[in-house]
């Protein structure tokens, strides 16, 4: 081969190998978050096909249409993770989708070794058995777009702590940045990860007890340097408060416990970084507490979750703002044992994760699990069933991170187009609507009727969805897909109906589902109670199914996932045949883009305990509430100490 063919090669091999190493790059890179939809508008119900366009090969994809319910049931992933049972410990969730938690006390053991999970908590493995920074509690953590971890402060058995400590391979090794950070000494402080990757710190205990701060810090440097912003920021001050950092540049905080012991419910909002405050709710709906946490969702919903009301009860309510915390509304019964002193986090995928803390028996290391999006898939078809203006948000993650798009009213539908009255008239006593049944009215997914009954001669229905049952009504069996109160009118007497309705075959798919597995179910005023359900028609993109009732009232199309009946708290007298039940008032439909994790902890108080003798008789007063106080001291010496 002569030398000119020689370069040549050298050449060709070099540009190849140039190509090659960019296209390493550019498949290493986190996705950038796109998407459209076809149709936006229409008449409910529209069916929404939505197409990915997100760049560099995304591996998952959380969609959020704007009317989730967050209505799912959370699911225990972990009863024993595996980390001993702790509270007032950190956690984070990292671009690449692991999950990393820290120190914390157990028992009477103050920790300092760190756990990763990277398959959302179903395993975890100990990646530092002893971190390098103090054993510490009521420290707070914050991730960096970068893959790094932040630990700041908190309380060791030498007092309150101000250092900051920084892992940049998930909690295996870790490095001091700055031994005395500038802030007070604290603890039960929080602190959040803006969009331009700053960290502010707001808040916390420096004393005991119950000596508070309200001043507001940040480290644009990744915590080696910090800057005091505010150092009266306007909100009491607190500690045991939670915090959660919006895309928009927006920081709200939440709750705590401040001066005099005097528990919170009030939410704060900074739109400039902690440098100033203003309240957005003096009194949230929510319970005043402390030791709750709350995380922030690609489609700007906060969640705030449980914690300890005045009288240290532990709570396990759940709460939610689509709002920038102006309004709160109750989620569904959580599931998980009330706690206070734990931890949470959410994924790239969407999920939402709680882990650890204390109930009235002791600490937990347990890992649970709410799915609150709308799909997963990267191409989902959606169905809209209220009218409404709806935005939609994609969030699309692989192993090197994620990033967000939200479309604000993206979606507009309207009511549905008038339906002719029906096919045919009833007749007299006995008789049906014809073999076409009457058509149904409204905005739901069934569609006709075949009525038994008298007085049926100008007979109509009308169908109306719900985005929940209702008030002192229990969710349906199963993933319910749609809520639906038919409303009769026109007639005399109803003795029994045939309702046809359809799914789009693409909800199936979503949630697992066979057609086989969809039932009917009718709320009969106490319990919901399984209809006869038959499949019709599986041509097409939907599915078509007919189910037998004695009448008309509120229904859930939904799987059939449970068969004990689900009851109210208190029975209702059944409706007779010739009147309709109750209708079930509709509530708001949910609405809204992305999130940094946070959240943090406060000690719990002492309280004595009482004991009258008489005689021989030894009286313990208020035994249980009270030696569960004495736990918590046994379990927090160093809290209780006195402090110059």
């Amino acid at each position: 081969m002569d030398g000119c063919a020689k370069s040549v090669l050298r050449i060709l091999s070099c540009t190849i190998l140039v190509v090659f190493l960019l296209i390493c790059t550019v498949s290493a890179a986190a996705p950038t978050a796109a998407f459209s939809g076809t149709p936006t508008s229409g008449s409910a119900p529209l069916a929404v096909q939505f197409t990915d366009q997100s760049n560099s090969s995304p591996t998952g994809w959380a969609w959020f249409f704007g009317d989730e319910t967050y209505e799912g049931p959370w699911t225990p992933v972990n009863n024993s993770s595996g980390w001993t049972a702790r509270a007032y410990h950190a956690t984070v969730a990292l671009p690449d989708g692991s999950i990393v938690l820290m120190g914390g006390q157990a028992g009477g053991d103050w920790l300092n070794d760190t756990w990763r999970s990277v398959d959302d908590g179903v395993t975890w493995e100990l990646v530092n058995a002893s971190s390098g920074w103090t054993e510490r509690i009521y420290h707070t953590s914050v991730a960096v777009p970068d893959g790094s971890i932040l630990l700041m402060g908190g309380h060791s058995d030498d007092g309150f702590l101000n250092d900051t400590w920084r892992s940049v391979d998930g909690g295996a090794t870790w490095t001091c940045v700055n031994a005395s950070s500038g802030w007070t000494r604290r603890d039960g402080h929080t602190a959040v990860t803006m969009p331009d990757r700053s960290i502010v710190l707001m808040g916390g205990m420096f004393a005991s007890p119950w000596w508070c701060l309200n001043d507001t810090w940040r480290s644009t440097d990744g915590g080696t340097t910090w800057t005091c912003v505010n150092e009266s920021s306007g909100w009491m001050a607190r500690s045991g408060h939670t915090s959660v950092a919006l895309p928009d540049g927006s920081i709200l905080l939440m709750g705590g416990v401040g001066a005099g012991r005097t528990f919170l419910n009030d939410t704060w909002r900074s739109i400039d970084n902690g440098t100033t405050w203003t309240e957005v709710n003096a009194s949230s709906g929510w319970m005043a507490r402390s030791g709750h946490i709350s995380v922030a969702l690609p489609d700007r919903s906060i969640i705030l979750m449980g914690g300890q009301d005045g009288d240290l009860n532990p709570l396990n309510d759940t709460w939610r703002s689509a709002d920038g915390g102006a309004t709160w509304t109750q989620l569904r019964d959580a599931g998980w044992t009330a706690r206070g002193d734990h931890t949470g986090v959410v994924l790239p995928d969407g999920n939402i994760m709680l882990m650890g803390g204390q109930d009235d028996n002791g600490p937990l290391n347990d890992t649970w699990r709410l799915q609150p999006t709308g799909s997963s898939l990267q191409n989902p078809t959606h169905t809209y069933t209220a009218p409404g203006t709806y935005p939609v948000t994609l969030q699309a993650h692989n192993s090197e991170g994620y990033s967000v798009t939200r479309m604000p009213d993206y979606i507009t539908v309207t009511e549905p187009e008038p339906i002719p009255g029906p096919v045919h008239n009833g007749g007299g006593g006995g008789s049906t609507g014809g073999p076409d049944g009457y058509n149904v009215g409204g905005n739901s997914a069934v569609s006709k009727v075949t009525v038994t009954g008298t007085g049926l001669k100008t007979f109509i229905v009308t169908g109306r969805t719900q985005s929940s049952p209702g008030a002192d009504i229990p969710p349906a069996p199963g993933t319910p897909y749609q809520y639906v109160e038919l409303t009769p009118a026109r007639f005399e007497e109803i003795t029994g109906a045939n309702i046809t309705f359809t799914i789009p075959a693409a909800w199936l798919a979503e949630h697992g589902l066979s057609p086989g597995q969809i039932v009917l179910y009718r709320y009969n005023g106490t319990v919901w109670e399984a209809l006869p359900t038959a499949v019709t028609d599986t041509a097409g993109t939907t599915v078509t199914f007919m189910a037998t009732s004695p009448g008309f009232s509120l229904f859930a199309i939904s799987s059939a996932e449970q068969t004990d009946p689900v009851t109210t708290p208190t029975a209702v007298t059944t409706p007779t045949t010739a009147e309709t039940t109750a209708q079930a008032t509709a509530e708001p439909t949910a609405e809204q883009t992305t999130a940094v994790p946070a959240g943090d902890t406060i000690p719990d108080f002492p309280l004595p305990t009482i004991a009258i003798v008489t005689g021989a008789v030894l009286v313990l007063a208020a035994g249980g509430y009270l030696v569960r106080r004495w736990w918590i001291r046994r379990q927090n010496p160093a809290l209780f100490k006195d402090y110059d």
